[in-house]
């Protein structure tokens, strides 16, 4: 688990602020931020999902994939394929939460976050992973895991945080903005 920060020059850094505070995009209500059964009343989010398994779902995917290509060529991160492009917004709560540990997908991959804005919600990495060929859902698999904190990283505007995608992690709601902004990304 890596993270760099300025990760973009600051004008494609600007224009990708600009184009998700739009008010006309589109977010849409999630009733659980990580993929669970049990969500608790602070553990909902919105998101605005672009590219997932080479379908595109928003006229956004042509510069949203630019700029994740420019933070990967950054950072020295190779790629073959972009799995998913996903924007996600959490608001402001009373008190700190921290989601439910997930991943992604469940075959081998890497996951990306790109954090939009400075923010006090931060993202859990454990020291477990996934094992996908237990034959368990990551759901279920989770539920027998004792989760001990890798890292936490902080939401910092034009920061990236890059890592192994079966690695258990986490978001946290913010207390002190009104909004948690990510672009978050799979690949292999």
């Amino acid at each position: 688990m890596e993270y760099k920060d300025n990760v973009l020059g600051n004008n494609v850094f600007q224009k990708l602020q600009q184009t998700v505070k739009n008010d006309k995009l589109p977010w849409f209500f999630n009733n659980a931020t990580s993929y669970t059964d049990s969500a608790t009343p602070d553990d909902f989010s919105f998101s605005h999902l672009v590219v997932q398994n080479g379908e595109v779902y928003s006229s956004l995917a042509p510069f949203l994939e630019a700029c994740v290509l420019n933070a990967l060529d950054s950072i020295g991160e190779p790629i073959q394929d972009l799995l998913r492009i996903r924007l996600g917004l959490i608001t402001c709560a009373a008190t700190s939460t921290t989601h439910s540990p997930h991943v992604d997908y469940e075959h081998p991959h890497k996951s990306g976050l790109i954090y939009l804005n400075d923010a006090d919600g931060d993202t859990v990495f454990y020291d477990q992973f996934y094992d996908n060929t237990s034959g368990m859902h990551s759901q279920d698999y989770s539920k027998e895991q004792s989760f001990t904190v890798h890292k936490a990283v902080t939401p910092k505007a034009n920061r990236i945080a890059w890592f192994n995608g079966l690695r258990f992690h986490a978001s946290s709601t913010t207390t002190t903005v009104d909004r948690r902004l990510v672009l978050n990304f799979n690949y292999v």
